[in-house]
């Protein structure tokens, strides 16, 4: 039940536009159907095994080898972990930590350890092998590795990977407080900016906000972009981030006296083919007060159709 790429050498393009006709992937003698993705790359969904262990993979094409060699498919009951997000967090603890891998189906209760220090876990019941860590308190910044216990049975689980406790992010002061027309940026005084990467700047709540990548001056003193501002109020107060889990947010709202432009809430659907032709619904706020609105799809663009001010 595992989905895993396959890369090839080539499939020409004309093969593909013709359709070249169902293509499987064998795993040793079991074979399962293999979805096409481009010239050099398929897409397969293992087979169950009947015991772990090594078995072959190679491609069929209409009963015959597809491909000239075969490689090296491992069938395991271990756990194995892809990946966390986020990789680094506040010291101060709390943070949830989210595990992506290979078997991770606790045989009772997530128990998890950064380092020497343990904290718990809960299983994603809504996604195949995702479980989550919450953070426990350090008393100052360091990097840890990332141990798991699934089975209270067993001994802890090393992930191979480091999980990096940073000194929490605090803001003091914004300025200026009211926010005109012209005004391009907020100076944003506080503690804790230098030590986090790719620090950025909400302007909103959660369901309503505006996003910029934040200015780093120095551990003390950062500059956020006013990004378009209309549709989030009067009144809005700034967050800042590093791993779009922990915020630090300003003491006092910024007051917006002027501006213009449009604020945007989210899309649907946020997915469709390759050939295009999909209906997009774009929500958010002020498209009635833009004219020739259009809609970029990285470098390419279409005209908005606007239903709102708040749909298009």
């Amino acid at each position: 039940g595992e989905s895993i790429e396959l890369h090839v050498s080539t499939i020409s393009r004309g093969a593909m536009e013709r359709g070249i006709g169902p293509i499987y992937c064998r795993f040793g003698n079991k074979v399962a159907l293999a979805n096409l993705f481009n010239e050099s790359a398929v897409f397969c969904t293992t087979p169950a095994a009947g015991t772990p262990g090594d078995t072959s993979l190679s491609l069929d094409y209409a009963g015959m080898p597809f491909s000239t060699n075969s490689l090296t498919f491992e069938y395991t009951l271990e756990p194995k972990v892809y990946g966390i997000r986020p990789h680094h967090g506040t010291h101060s603890g709390g943070t949830s930590v989210r595990i992506t891998g290979l078997n991770l189906m606790p045989r009772g209760i997530v128990s998890c350890r950064f380092g020497h220090h343990e904290s718990y876990g809960y299983l994603d019941t809504t996604e195949n092998s995702v479980i989550y860590c919450i953070t426990p308190h350090l008393n100052f910044p360091s990097s840890q590795t990332l141990f798991l216990k699934l089975d209270p049975t067993k001994d802890w689980f090393n992930t191979g990977l480091d999980y990096h406790f940073l000194d929490p992010i605090t803001i003091k002061n914004v300025s200026p407080r009211e926010i005109d027309h012209g005004v391009e940026f907020v100076r944003v005084k506080g503690e804790g900016f230098s030590a986090a990467t790719d620090l950025m700047c909400y302007f909103g709540e959660e369901d309503m906000h505006t996003i910029a990548k934040a200015i780093v001056l120095s551990n003390t003193t950062i500059r956020c972009p006013l990004e378009v501002m209309n549709g989030l109020g009067r009144q809005v107060f700034l967050s800042i981030t590093s791993n779009g889990i922990d915020f630090a947010r300003s003491p006092s709202p910024l007051i917006i006296k002027g501006g213009g432009g449009i604020a945007l809430r989210g899309l649907s659907p946020v997915l469709g083919p390759a050939f295009g032709g999909s209906k997009v619904n774009i929500y958010g706020a002020g498209f009635q007060s833009m004219s020739n609105l259009r809609c970029w799809f990285d470098s390419i663009a279409v005209r908005a159709t606007i239903v709102s001010d708040e749909n298009i």
